[in-house]
């Protein structure tokens, strides 16, 4: 499953279909069946991170959960024709994220912020929280505590966001 991530997604997906149906509805593959289709098929990615959600909320997976919202948060960035269900996944992030956020590594507390940050962009650029939370990933950024392409990815964002927004590159 390290090939997603590469853009080389057709093995894994290929791997999960060999899975008995069973272990196919389970959190974790159900996640990585989403990942394998989020950047071709968004809307596709959606309905298995919609399920993986549902299933790490039920066990309370403070992991699953933040890993999961977050890239489904994704699929918006790659199809921007209706973020009007990122209202809902706001509210979501609200309901759980305080309360784990410091149970996370600093990888997926990083993916999480950055998640938020695009989700209040794209949905609510208004929101008091969309400035907390890129207050957090400024930090993430400055810590150096993220290897090299996360900060690239996350610094990207946070600059595209602050252009957008504020039209303050500095």
């Amino acid at each position: 499953l390290s090939l997603t991530p590469m853009g080389r997604s057709g093995t894994p997906a290929i791997l999960l279909s060999r899975l008995p149906e069973a272990q196919r509805a389970e959190a974790w593959p159900l996640f990585w069946a989403g990942t394998c289709r989020a950047p071709g098929c968004p809307e596709e990615a959606r309905g298995h991170f919609e399920a993986a959600y549902s299933r790490f909320s039920d066990d309370d997976d403070p992991t699953g959960l933040a890993t999961t919202w977050s890239a489904l948060i994704e699929t918006y960035w790659y199809d921007w024709r209706d973020c009007r269900p990122l209202d809902g996944w706001l509210c979501e992030l609200d309901r759980w994220a305080e309360r784990h956020i410091h149970a996370l590594d600093d990888e997926r507390r990083a993916r999480l912020t950055q998640a938020a940050v695009t989700a209040y962009a794209l949905r609510q650029p208004a929101h008091p929280d969309r400035s907390r939370w890129e207050s957090r990933l400024a930090h993430l950024l400055e810590s150096g505590v993220l290897p090299l392409n996360r900060r690239l990815i996350a610094g990207a964002r946070l600059f595209f966001y602050s252009m957008w927004f504020t039209g303050d590159w500095r």
